[in-house]
Parts: structure tokens; C-alpha cells; sequence
């Protein structure tokens, strides 16, 4: 059936069910919660921190950061954001996701309300020492309205759209009038379906009579892409802004599995791999050149490979399901096959089941996708290191312990000192075997005549609903 509200975005999405902006995983996971959450504070297109839902914060002896509530802050019903709400979102956070949230709850004594407009972080070291007011910008610290009995109303929310219905094949969201971010263009309403391999794909855009808003990676047949812009869509590109990497199961960080990384190093040809295809560049390190953590100094020390350990073992590979996974796919498997003898076997879960998997650890590699160039350094690093298990996994070796060294680092007084151990780290992820970049590339999303994209700033990891202008 067709959406026929004016100002609607319509577009596929593998989102996973019950909604929560509190808990972000996916680049899906993130849309929906800059959608339906406003942090304290925000990030300005200009790489700066200006007012969210706070109009000003202060830092008061040392240890305190004061926030004074804006007084339009509002939620998406009209009533007024109280700082006791602000309280209990907070909360709520901390006991449904304290341990994927811990690398802001490690640094906080504890948060106070002691009135109707202010907000107090106590921290257990001084405020200048821990980044807190930029990690309070990331969208899981959007403000949820959060009931008696500990569930979240996303009917009312703090963000610039409230939830009108989900399910599983469906979810719709509908604009707040009261948002204080409101301009005009914005769309009215967003509907998102779940992609079901009929006509979701970039290729299909132009022939497809519901979405009028889709994203993909930038990694496309040069030709999709050709086609695309010369036919009337808007197209917003980021800069190669992600990598896509090898990484050894938890269960694998032994010297077998070190030297398994290593030799595939030498073993995979990403040129071949990659043939036909544009929009990415071939990575040996895990940050594109010119990010404040890319390794000028950066060296590979190859490795022979073990293969009395490696030969004849049937590797399992555990992946998110999307087309550019299915495209890397064959190449893949010949090059393991190289190394081992025997052609690997691929568990593709969607991206809804991908945190589970792995961190149950059933899987020797894992290949995946994540954001290397978030102008937010502390959040990013949380990300990578601050999960359990991490990401990045620790090697076992002296001083392989990344996220302990991690942990140890954001101690340091300035980011230009914490960034120097960070650059460190996935120096040494890398050279040790922990993990394999493989290529940078980039988000790409395309709309249809009567949306621009042209305002959405390239800072941005993906195009935020609440950015997408329809033209007048």
C-alpha cells in the first residue's frame, strides 16, 4: 500500500524489535536513535559541542558538571523535560546497558536532580581529565521518557520524532512539533520496512514506487553509481569513513590463531577481490591516512604461516548479512582456502542477531564493518574497546592487553596523550594479528526527486531523518 502523507520518508531498513535509543550496535540501531532521542549536548557540523536538551553546563569544584535545562526542551507531547526525567533516563541506562555503557558509568560517582532545571555529574576525577561533556553527545545518552515500571514510552520522546507503530514487517514515526531543532522541510513522518530482496537495492531505486530514501555502501559497480547521478536523485557520499577488517574469535587469540591473521595477510588478494567495484581504498592499517589516529610510522612484520596447526581445518566465519558481505564472499573463501586447504564455512546472521553471535564467540573469524572516522575520539574508542568482549580483541602476549591499556589511558590529562596510546593500540592489534583491515569505504545514500541531501554535512556517519529537507 502506498504512503501518500506529504513529507514522508519511506525507506528499508533491517531494524531490530523492541526499539530502544538507549542500545546502539548498528548503524541502524544509530538512525534510530539520533531519530528518536536528544542528548544533553550535540554536535554542531563544525566538529563542535553545542546545546542539546541543556541550555549551558558549567563545571563546579573540580568534579562537578552542572547542566541548566533548557526551558525548550520539550517532549514530543509538549510537557516540559524535567531534570528528575533526565534522572531516570540515566538510570535506566545504566541498569538495562551498563556494561556496553560503562566507559561513561567507570568515570561517574553519581548523577543528581536537585532540582526541577538542573542537572549534577559527579565524577570520580576531575571533569577536565574525562571527556565527559563529548561523551554525553552520543546518542545513546538521548533523554528516553521512561515509565514507572522501568519500559520506555517511545510515544513521547526527547528527539525530533515520536513512534506511531511497529511491528515486525513495519515501523512508523511521526514528527514532534516541539522539538527544538525543528525547521522547515523537515519530513513529516518516516516509515521504514524491512528489506525483503524485492527492489531495496540502489540498483532497483529508480524503478522502485515506495522508497524514496535509501542508503548502501559505497562500495558499488562503478556503473549503479554513474547511472544514478545522472538520473534525477540527490546522493550524499561520505568520505572513506569505515573499514572493513578480519578479526580473531576470543576463543582464537592463541598463537595458531595470530599466525592465521598474519598469513592471510599475505595470503588475500584484495585486488582480485575487489575487481569491478568502486568507492573504497585498500587499507593496511585500521584508520585512513589523515585521522588524528592514523600510524605515520605504521610497519606489517610478516609472518610465516603454521600450517602444521592451520592445514585441514574447517574455519567458521561469522558476518552481518548484506549485499556488500555477498559480494566479498568468494574472494574470501579462495584465500583461506589458500592458507588452510579447506573452503571455509560463513555463519550470515542479520544485523539484529550479529552482537549476539558475537559475543557468544562460536566462530574462529569474524568479518565485519565499523566507523573509523567519528570526530568523537572517547566514543568511538569506548566502542572498539569499552564492549564486552571488545571488538578489538586482546593478543596473547606481553602486553597484549588492549583494553586494559585502554582503560589505563583515558586517565592521561590531555586527548593529544590519549590519542598517542590509542594509535599504539591498533598499531599493534594489527601487527600482532589481532585484527586485518582489509579496505576503507564510505556510507552512500540516494533519494528521490523532491529530497535534498546537499544539507546533511559529511561529519555526519550516516544521513540523520531529522537532516533530510524536501524541497518546497
Amino acid at each position: 500500500m502506498m504512503e501518500t502523507s506529504t513529507n514522508t520518508i519511506r525507506t528499508y531498513m533491517q531494524y531490530a524489535l523492541p526499539l530502544d535509543p538507549q542500545k546502539v550496535r548498528t548503524l541502524v540501531d544509530l538512525d534510530l536513535s539520533y531519530a528518536l532521542g536528544t542528548p544533553l549536548v550535540v554536535w554542531h557540523p563544525e566538529k563542535e559541542i553545542i546545546s542539546g536538551l541543556a541550555k549551558s553546563w558549567d563545571i563546579k569544584d573540580q568534579n562537578k558538571l552542572v547542566f541548566a535545562i533548557d526551558e525548550k526542551a520539550k517532549w514530543s507531547d509538549g510537557t516540559r523535560i524535567t531534570s528528575q526525567q533526565i534522572l531516570k533516563s540515566f538510570d535506566r541506562a545504566k541498569n538495562q546497558h551498563g556494561s556496553a555503557l560503562k566507559s561513561l558509568f567507570d568515570l561517574v560517582e553519581k548523577i543528581e536532580a536537585p532540582d526541577d532545571s538542573t542537572v549534577v555529574f559527579i565524577s570520580k576525577q576531575p571533569i577536565s581529565e574525562t571527556g565527559l561533556v563529548r561523551k554525553l553527545s552520543e546518542p545513546m545518552y538521548g533523554i528516553v521518557d521512561v515509565l514507572k515500571d522501568g519500559s520506555i514510552n517511545l510515544k513521547r520522546t526527547s528527539g525530533a520524532f515520536h513512534l506511531s507503530s511497529s511491528s515486525e514487517e513495519e515501523i512508523k514515526l511521526s514528527k514532534s512539533n516541539y522539538w527544538k531543532f525543528n525547521e522547515k522541510g523537515m519530513a513529516n513522518a518516516v516509515v521504514v520496512r524491512r528489506p525483503n530482496g524485492k527492489g531495496e537495492s540502489l540498483l532497483e531505486m529508480k524503478s522502485n514506487s515506495w522508497a524514496n530514501l535509501m542508503s548502501s555502501s559505497s562500495l558499488l559497480p562503478s556503473s549503479i553509481k554513474k547511472e544514478l547521478e545522472s538520473k534525477d536523485f540527490s546522493i550524499w557520499n561520505r568520505n572513506l569513513d569505515k573499514v572493513m577488517f578480519l578479526s580473531l574469535s576470543h576463543k582464537r587469540i592463541n598463537s595458531d590463531g595470530l599466525a592465521l591473521l598474519k598469513t592471510l595477510r599475505q595470503a588475500l588478494d584484495l585486488n582480485a577481490m575487489m575487481a569491478g567495484l568502486s568507492g573504497f581504498t585498500l587499507a593496511n592499517q585500521f584508520f585512513p591516512s589523515g585521522y588524528v589516529l592514523y600510524d605515520q610510522e605504521f610497519s606489517v612484520v610478516n609472518a610465516q604461516a603454521a600450517e602444521s596447526n592451520l592445514r585441514g581445518k574447517r574455519l567458521k566465519i561469522l558476518t552481518g548479512k548484506t549485499k556488500l558481505i555477498e559480494q566479498l564472499q568468494e574472494g574470501l573463501s579462495l584465500a583461506i582456502e589458500k592458507v588452510t586447504g579447506v573452503k571455509p564455512v560463513f555463519e550470515i546472521v542479520t544485523m539484529d542477531q550479529f552482537e549476539q553471535k558475537r559475543s557468544e564467540g562460536s566462530y574462529d573469524l569474524l568479518m565485519g564493518a565499523l566507523p573509523v572516522n567519528d570526530p568523537n575520539v572517547e566514543g568511538a574508542m569506548n566502542f572498539f574497546f569499552g564492549l564486552t568482549p571488545s571488538i578489538i580483541p586482546n593478543a596473547d602476549q606481553k602486553d597484549g592487553n588492549f583494553s586494559k591499556r585502554y582503560t589505563e589511558a583515558r586517565s592521561l590529562p590531555t586527548q593529544a596523550e590519549r590519542n598517542k596510546v590509542y594509535r599504539s593500540l591498533f598499531s599493534e592489534a594489527t601487527s600482532k594479528g589481532t585484527i586485518l583491515p582489509l579496505f576503507h569505504f564510505s556510507s552512500l545514500v540516494v533519494a528521490k526527486g523532491g529530497i535534498d541531501l546537499s544539507g546533511v554535512p559529511t561529519t555526519d556517519e550516516t544521513v540523520s531523518f531529522s537532516k533530510v529537507r524536501f524541497v518546497q
